[in-house]
């Protein structure tokens, strides 16, 4: 495919390793791979030796540290002549045929939608802050929904996973996720750069606007995000990163 594959990346080499070996095995996919790496220098070396022993188009870019800054670069190096680019996280592993299933799709359907998301598959158990969300009073107030991939007005996100079927959603993760190369404004809101939070809701809402956002089914993969979310300090964060976005876009402040 002509194809660009993004992937940010700091202090995980092993993890890193792991998805050029899935890539690797995959190659009929894309056509380069753009790593951006904000690692320290022994990591750096560690990913560097392992790179030189693959045969994939691999560019290799140094960075400071935010996700949204790294997939800022890894845009405005990838070959523009290509038709399609996709941000992938470090740490995707992905279940048997998602790529020729994605591949697929994206031909059959390639003029329907503007962005292509993998299936998160979570097989963990909700908590009671994730079943409090499905409550019919918080709904119905519109701060939250049991549906997959919406956009409230409140400016809250519903959670992208477990999709049962093909959805047409709001807004795409940037974890593993497919856009058209057919916009000239395709770079993150430097807002995010200091803090890379909710960075994907905001880029993928925007892409919306210039086609259909689809989950696909079939297309699988596992996702462990360890980051510790619960401190007043991320709160606080989320607040103002939320209240940004709300404003924004117009949503009801």
């Amino acid at each position: 495919m002509n194809l660009s594959i993004i992937i940010p990346t700091r202090n995980r080499p092993e993890k890193l390793k792991t998805v050029i070996k899935q890539l690797n095995k995959n190659s009929f996919f894309f056509n380069e791979i753009i790593i951006v790496d904000s690692s320290n220098v022994q990591n750096k070396k560690k990913i560097q030796s392992f790179l030189k022993s693959l045969k994939l188009n691999i560019k290799f870019f140094n960075s400071k540290p935010s996700i949204a800054f790294q997939r800022n670069v890894g845009i405005k190096k990838f070959n523009k002549n290509n038709k399609y680019f996709m941000f992938l996280d470090d740490d995707i592993i992905f279940m048997r045929e998602s790529f020729k299933k994605m591949k697929r799709f994206i031909k059959d359907n390639h003029n329907k939608f503007f962005g292509f998301s993998f299936n998160f598959v979570d097989t963990d158990e909700e908590n009671f802050f994730e079943n409090l969300k499905k409550n019919k009073i918080v709904k119905n107030l519109g701060l939250y929904d049991d549906r997959i991939g919406k956009i409230l007005q409140s400016g809250w996100h519903t959670k992208i996973k477990n999709a049962k079927e093909n959805l047409k959603v709001e807004w795409i993760p940037s974890c593993a996720t497919i856009f058209r190369n057919k916009s000239k404004n395709l770079l993150f809101d430097n807002f995010f750069s200091d803090y890379s939070y909710l960075e994907d809701l905001d880029y993928s809402y925007r892409m919306s606007k210039f086609g259909n956002l689809v989950v696909v089914k079939e297309c699988k993969y596992h996702h462990k995000n360890n980051i510790e979310r619960k401190s007043f300090n991320f709160g606080k964060k989320e607040f103002i990163k939320k209240y940004y976005f709300v404003k924004k876009n117009k949503f009801n402040k």
